[in-house]
């Protein structure tokens, strides 16, 4: 049945145990491992493990990398391995002694793993070990899915080419659900269904010169009539009939008006603070991260904020912590952003 709600981080594979796979969910996780291309750069977590090896033990680093897992050993580069995820997956059991992985046939391509912890050998004991198999998958899992995501365009370049068109207008408001979006497929939408991504920071150019332009976080859901909306984060066009969606938005012209019903937006390329401050204000309330763009596109005070937008000292601490991160970030990365 589907939700509906008012307009205005999947998590990893838990539980797993040991990996002791039905055929069905074996199979099941390959297709998906393999069905999309390889994700870059992927980071997953870093295990720092014990090797445990004939001619002395061993410290290394098991990870994902892209879609491989990677083990390297700095004391013996030799024994170092890159697996792809689908052979993790029929290669490596868990069992008493700790992680089994093999390669292949004979004991030289059997590797033995175990956590390390220099302090304590209490932590050597399997329970600790016994996570490492489920969380690989997991960022397997998260590194195909990363992968799909961007394979997927972007909504600017599917209307540069013509592959959907996109009208935008406001709702009224200045934050939070604030600008709806009508797709439909354009005239070179090929068959089948059509999916896009929508980037986080996404600027939207007012066409009133009286109104604010708009910064996108995120999609909110397709809206179903009567100010309601069914949840969904995903823009996908599966017929020709035109498909009307709910933005979340954040206005970045403090002293212009709110848009309102009447008011129609250019899609324009994402502002690389303003996506930063979409992705890491996640949790903050609406106030803190309207601040927070604020604090990007405005570079707006606490007492003139609050002289128009109600918000407390709280919010505002949150979403001035969110923004310079940001700026940081950004400047770290490119060297200067105006």
């Amino acid at each position: 049945m589907s939700r509906h709600a008012f307009i205005g981080p999947r998590p990893p594979v838990r539980g797993l145990g040991l990996i002791k796979l039905s055929g069905l969910l074996l199979a099941s996780l390959i297709m998906f491992l393999t069905a999309s291309t390889a994700a870059g750069q992927y980071q997953g977590t870093d295990f720092v493990v014990k090797h445990l090896r004939p001619g002395g033990d061993s410290q290394g680093h098991l990870r994902v990398v892209g879609r491989t897992v990677t083990y390297v050993d700095a004391e013996h580069p030799d024994e170092n391995f890159n697996l792809p995820c689908d052979g993790f997956v029929t290669r490596a059991i868990y069992v008493a002694k700790g992680l089994l992985i093999r390669l292949g046939p004979g004991a030289k391509q059997e590797y033995w793993f175990r956590d390390w912890d220099n302090q304590s050998t209490v932590s050597l004991q399997n329970q600790n070990v016994a996570r490492i198999p489920h969380e690989i998958l997991g960022d397997c899992a998260e590194a195909a899915e990363s992968a799909r995501r961007a394979a997927i365009p972007t909504l600017q370049s599917a209307i540069a080419s013509g592959t959907v068109t996109a009208e935008f207008s406001g709702t009224g408001g200045s934050s939070g659900d604030s600008v709806r979006m009508q797709l439909t497929r354009g005239p070179s939408a090929g068959p089948g269904t059509v999916e896009v991504s929508l980037p986080a920071g996404s600027v939207l150019t007012s066409g009133d010169a009286s109104a604010q332009s708009m910064m996108v976080a995120g999609v909110r859901g397709i809206e179903v009539g009567w100010n309601r909306f069914r949840p969904t984060s995903q823009i996908v066009l599966t017929d020709s009939q035109p498909v009307p969606y709910v933005l979340t938005a954040y206005c970045i012209q403090f002293e212009k008006e709110n848009p309102s019903s009447v008011t129609r937006f250019t899609l324009e390329p994402p502002d690389p603070v303003l996506a930063c401050i979409a992705k890491k204000g996640l949790s903050l309330t609406v106030p803190a991260l309207q601040a927070a763009v604020w604090m990007r596109t405005d570079n707006i005070s606490y007492a003139h904020m609050s002289q128009k937008f109600p918000i407390n000292a709280q919010d505002w601490a949150a979403g001035q912590s969110v923004f310079l991160e940001c700026r940081y970030a950004a400047n770290a990365n490119s060297g200067s952003v105006p």
